[in-house]
């Protein structure tokens, strides 16, 4: 067991090469202002960095989050065939329909764009 005296005299004996190493050291007149330069260097590039988190995980919260609202809005309204069309596909209907009733293509293609716009028409009606 360490006795009181002894933990006593290494004390002293600390204290005092501390107090001979003190006439060893010298600080320069610049150490303050260096160390509150670094430190305010080092509180800015944390700052930057937590605010570059901050965004980029507002960002990747608003990328989910339309993903989620774009797949909402797409299966909320329903498929059906026949509302949409492309032109290539009404200008083949329209020539089709103008060979069968010996009319002019122009005219069957008026027609076609009409019961396209019809079919959106009641499918909307439908829908909302």
């Amino acid at each position: 067991m360490i006795e009181p005296a002894e933990i006593h005299a290494d004390f002293c004996d600390i204290e005092e090469m501390v107090r001979t190493a003190g006439s060893y050291l010298e600080i320069s007149a610049d150490l303050r202002p260096r160390t509150l330069e670094e430190a305010r260097d080092e509180s800015r590039e944390t700052s930057t960095r937590s605010w570059i988190t901050a965004w980029g995980l507002v960002l990747v919260l608003l990328a989910i989050s339309v993903g989620r609202f774009r797949d909402g809005l797409s299966s909320a309204i329903p498929f059906r065939a026949g509302v949409s069309a492309n032109g290539d596909q009404l200008y083949a209907d329209a020539l089709e329909k103008a060979a069968q009733s010996n009319v002019d293509p122009s005219w069957t293609l008026v027609d076609a764009f009409g019961e396209l716009r019809q079919r959106q028409s009641s499918f909307i009606d439908e829908v909302f």
